[in-house]
């Protein structure tokens, strides 16, 4: 397979196997990767994200190299590999500019304050997502208002003419799990209404053609996350140069970009992503290839080995648009407690990645929340959901035991 142009292109091509030796002989060369770089210890025990294997060998060798050369240089917070990582991410998304932040949350707020979002605004969120999402909406002092997902487990696009008001600012949709389902419709509802829109890419990285659908981007670089730096990171991408020259001056204390201690802003954050986590960042992209394609095809095989359960659950709606960060399914039948203590018992791991919706909590915010019943079609969605684990580095073994765990328990 050719270098990525975009993960969708990788998609399209794995799921027009329609077996597992179609898989195996037009892939060949992912599946020697696979097999070649996933460390399991067919131990029979499964974990959802094995942390001491979500880098590979080569991938710690490597960072291990270049953060020996950071610490030689004394380069440990501002340094050369921020604007190598800068431009690398620009280029890639062919963006006007991309400012590296200090984590995804820092992303969000850069970008909710470029486009003025404030104090008594109101920004629509999904009411799934991490509460990354919403906190940046109330660090800049905003309301965030919870909107309904249908099963791609994204916000509904029509759900934006049902909860706009006059103080709604902007639209913060969510690529939740690595699906970008429903992205379009909803840029184009909202830019339609005049409202700003932000994605939160935390999730999905490396579908390029997000940027044509919002005025900033918003990225992680979380360790979970498909490309992750070896701490908290994150970057704002956009094609606006008057955004662009907001989110650099609010991304570091507000000074004019170049003219350190210079203010052009009345205030802005210490949220510049340091040189070490750029170096280590700059080792995972040139693995990102690789990685991508092998999460893909470990996705379309997740498909062909559980094809004959879908009368029993629902496999993700998404399959061109997704970065597979995730591996979402929903129960049609059974119990989600006892299947859980089922694999337990076999030995898998499996997991709701986010336990409880935004509105249903027990902190100030959800406890007020008016009119809950709006939501229960959401409820009804997110009472069946599970995840498979899916990383990088996960062995056709690890799969198969899967498998075997799931058809076991619906026999």
């Amino acid at each position: 397979m050719k270098k990525i142009d975009d993960v969708s292109t990788v998609n399209e091509l794995v799921f027009s196997a329609l077996t597992e030796n179609d898989l195996q002989e037009w892939f060949q060369d992912i599946y020697y990767r696979i097999n070649d770089e996933h460390e399991y210890d067919d131990s029979g025990n499964i974990a959802f994200l094995p942390l001491s294997r979500l880098n590979s060998r080569q991938e710690r060798l490597e960072c291990r190299d270049i953060l020996s050369d950071v610490i030689d240089s004394g380069f440990f917070t501002s340094g050369p590999y921020i604007g190598e990582i800068e431009e690398r991410l620009r280029s890639f998304y062919d963006a006007h500019t991309c400012i590296a932040t200090s984590s995804g949350t820092d992303a969000l707020i850069i970008a909710l304050k470029s486009i003025g979002v404030g104090p008594g605004d109101e920004v629509i969120v999904p009411l799934n997502s991490f509460a990354a999402t919403e906190n940046s909406v109330m660090a800049v002092g905003a309301v965030p208002v919870f909107a309904n997902i249908d099963t791609s487990f994204n916000m509904l696009p029509d759900e934006i003419e049902r909860l706009r008001t006059p103080r709604t600012k902007a639209v913060l949709p969510v690529c939740l799990y690595g699906s970008c389902q429903h992205i379009r419709a909803t840029y184009r509802v909202a830019h339609e209404a005049n409202i700003s829109v932000i994605i939160d890419a935390a999730q999905c990285f490396g579908i390029r053609s997000l940027i044509n659908h919002c005025d900033l981007l918003s990225l992680s670089f979380n360790p979970y996350k498909n490309i992750g730096t070896f701490g908290k990171s994150g970057a704002v991408l956009t094609r606006s140069a008057v955004l662009a020259r907001l989110a650099r001056q609010y991304s570091y204390h507000g000074f004019a970009e170049g003219k350190k201690n210079k203010k052009a802003q009345d205030w802005g954050l210490n949220s510049r992503m340091d040189n070490m986590q750029a170096a280590t960042l700059s080792v995972k992209l040139r693995h990102f290839d690789n990685n991508a394609k092998k999460r893909c095809l470990l996705a379309a095989r997740y498909y062909l080995l559980l094809a004959d359960l879908c009368h029993k659950i629902s496999l993700p709606s998404e399959k061109n648009e997704n970065t597979w960060h995730l591996f979402p399914i929903l129960l049609r039948e059974g119990d989600r407690a006892s299947l859980f203590g089922f694999a337990s018992e076999r030995g898998v791991e499996l997991d709701i990645y986010y336990p409880s919706l935004s509105h249903s909590g027990e902190h100030p915010l959800a406890i007020g929340y008016s009119c809950p019943e709006q939501f229960s079609a959401s409820e009804r969605i997110h009472s069946a959901l599970f995840h498979l684990p899916l990383h990088n580095h996960m062995s056709f073994q690890e799969q198969n035991s899967i498998s075997e765990v799931l058809h076991d328990y619906f026999q």
